[in-house]
């Protein structure tokens, strides 16, 4: 069963004249489910979503759910969607680390073009170094995490 919703441009209209160009359009199949795809359809409006899909598949087990099967269509529905969501925001905060990244790169070469130890003193120097060597410590162990992590997700993954 699934259910859907998309913003899309009102008939005659470009687009230019604001939201009020724009409607949405939405549509659902319970596939013999029925009330299946209202619940999932409730789901979407309730977390104010659009230019989505989304899908729920039941397998018949031989044991009839009764009504409980709304409460577990409602909850898969919702998780997948969250899931969606934060992704999407996910994304756009990749985004912005990357231009952010990319400002940072763009600074250091210029300051590589100028010394920035050229006054460096004794103190300064020791300092920086202790301050240095704890950063690259400190991504190490991070990098060593991820990499922890990735594996571990990894095994339970084949499960």
């Amino acid at each position: 069963m699934y259910a859907y919703r998309v913003m899309q441009l009102k008939p005659g209209r470009s687009g230019l004249g604001g939201p009020n160009d724009f409607g949405t359009d939405e549509g659902q199949d319970d596939d013999g489910e029925t009330w299946g795809s209202e619940k999932i359809m409730r789901v979407i409006r309730a977390m104010g979503a659009s230019d989505v899909l989304v899908i729920v598949s039941r397998w018949y087990g031989g044991q009839l759910l009764g009504p409980v099967r709304f409460e577990h269509i409602t909850h898969v529905a919702r998780a997948a969607l969250q899931k969606h969501l934060d992704l999407e925001v996910i994304h756009e905060y990749r985004v912005r680390l990357q231009k952010l990244d990319e400002s940072i790169c763009a600074m250091k070469n210029v300051m590589k073009h100028s010394d920035p130890y050229e006054n460096l003193t004794l103190d300064r120097a020791r300092r920086l170094v202790v301050a240095r060597s704890k950063t690259l410590a400190t991504l190490r162990r991070k990098h060593s995490e991820e990499v922890n992590t990735n594996v571990a997700q990894q095994e339970l993954s084949r499960i």
